[in-house]
Parts: C-alpha cells; structure tokens; sequence
C-alpha cells in the first residue's frame, strides 16, 4: 500500500509538472500580447493566476511525494524490526529523518522512554513559509476580502508589506481584556517583503495589522468634524469673506478623520471646522489664523 502511494504521488507531481508547465507557456504568450495591446489587462491578470495556482498545485504534489516517500520508508523500517530477534544483540537503533527541511518548533519529549504508534515527537516547521494570522471582529471581517493589502507594525523591525489570503468562514467567540463577548474570525495573511527584511519573525510572534481597505489618488478631503446631515443630505459651511454659506456636498469613504468630497466643494475653499447649532446661512464670521 505504501509503494502504490508513492507510484500515486508520483503520478500526481508529473500531471501537476505538466499543468504548470502550459500554465507557464499560456502566461508567456499572454504576456506578449498584453504588450502589444492586443488583449485586455484582464486576461494577463487570469493567466499570472493560472500560474500561480498550478505552481502551488506542483509544490503540493512535490510534498505529497516526499510524504508518501517517508510513509514507505517508515513501513519498511516496521517490517525490519518486527522481524528483529528479541535479543538486545540483534535490537536495531532507528534513525527517524525529518521529512521537511525547517527547524524544531516544539518538542513533546524530553527523554527517552516508550512511543506508542503514532504518538508525536517533534513539531516542525519552515519559517520561510510563515504566515500570519489575525482575529478580526466579526462586524470587521465582513469588508475584507482576498488579496487586500495589509501592513504589518509593531513586531520589531520595519513595516512588511502583506496581503491577505483567507478569510475563514467560521467565527468564534472571544472575551476581551474589558470582559465583553466579541464573535472574531480568523483572517490569514500571507507575507510579500523579501524573507532577508523579516527572517527575525518567528512561530507565535506578535503584529499589528493594519488592512487597507480603500484607496483614492488625490482625493479632495473634508474634516469630518466640518460635515453634518439632514434628512440624509450631508452638508457643510463654506467660508465666503466674511460670512458663511451653507452648502450642499456629495461625501465618499471616510477614515474617521477625513471624509472623501465628490461634488460640492472646490480645492481651495475654507469650511468651518466644528458648526455649532447656532450656525446660519449668512451668518457673519470672524477668520483667525
């Protein structure tokens, strides 16, 4: 059964050679049209993803092979001192390999003893494939989506540069350092900077993570103190001379700060920055700076 998993493996890791190897070629022809504006900015973005993912397609039948490859080994080993004489003489000493190149994350045993099938020794892992993961509240995760970009702070050394992975469908419930019931998920976030600018970071470490969730270039901005709304219409007063004039603007994204201006307002002109209720249109105002 081992040797037929392995054949299967094999098989698997040659089909997956294959599709990433026309997925590269596509992507190639793509690429040359895109450059002559003969197709769209679309169809190269699908091809570089079709090679994306038939490259991770191969690196996973590449690690199947190397699974399947121990799974025999270790059917083997079974075979050779099961078959061992009782006799201290003739007991075999077992060299038990890693199956991935990484470092030791965790040891469950510190000394010699009894190790019942199937029982864990090591934790293993590759810090070159680190990922991050952050609980994000429920209300929050619903605006993130695959492939938004993330930056990473707080964890010792420069900002990275990320971008998030998956956003798991599942929530759970968290209580807070306040002792508030909070339903969280789990968004998964993969690392783009170069392994040299954060080989420091390792296994439970700690980040913040800061999720772009829009950007606008030159995006003419209001204070969001500066705008008020009636009956859904967002207004502001703008500042002409010496008086005030009541005007009607059409307000995009915000960061709780700055509101985005669509229409209504001018590069250049002064609104007031906190209206009172005693604010008027016509009113006379006094500008100091």
């Amino acid at each position: 059964a081992a040797r037929a998993s392995l054949s299967a493996a094999e098989q698997h890791q040659v089909a997956a050679k294959a599709s990433w190897s026309l997925a590269q070629k596509a992507h190639e022809r793509q690429t040359q049209l895109a450059e002559q504006n003969m197709i769209a900015a679309e169809q190269l973005d699908r091809s570089a993803t079709d090679l994306d993912r038939s490259r991770a397609e191969l690196r996973s039948a590449e690690f199947g092979v190397d699974v399947a490859s121990h799974q025999l080994a270790a059917a083997e080993t079974l075979l050779r001192v099961s078959s061992a004489s009782s006799s201290v003489e003739n007991r075999e000493l077992v060299d038990i390999r890693s199956p991935i190149s990484g470092s030791v994350l965790q040891r469950f045993r510190q000394s010699e003893g009894v190790v019942q099938p199937g029982e864990a020794l090591l934790e293993l892992g590759d810090p070159s494939a680190l990922e991050v993961v952050v609980e994000v509240q429920s209300f929050d995760a619903v605006k993130l989506k695959p492939g938004m970009t993330v930056q990473l702070e707080a964890w010792g050394g420069e900002r990275l540069q990320a971008s998030v992975s998956t956003v798991e469908p599942v929530g759970f419930t968290e209580v807070s350092a306040l002792g508030v019931e909070e339903q969280r998920v789990r968004v998964i976030v993969d690392i783009e900077d170069e392994r040299e600018r954060w080989e420091a970071l390792g296994d439970g470490y700690r980040v913040d993570a800061h999720f772009l969730l829009w950007q606008t270039e030159g995006a003419l901005t209001v204070p969001e103190s500066s705008v008020f709304r009636e009956d859904g219409v967002a207004y502001t007063f703008v500042i002409d001379k010496e008086r005030v004039r009541r005007q009607v603007i059409n307000v995009g994204n915000g960061n709780g700060f700055d509101l985005e201006v669509l229409s209504g307002l001018q590069v250049g002109e002064r609104v007031v920055r906190h209206p009172d209720n005693k604010l008027y249109d016509g009113a006379r105002v006094r500008v100091e700076l």
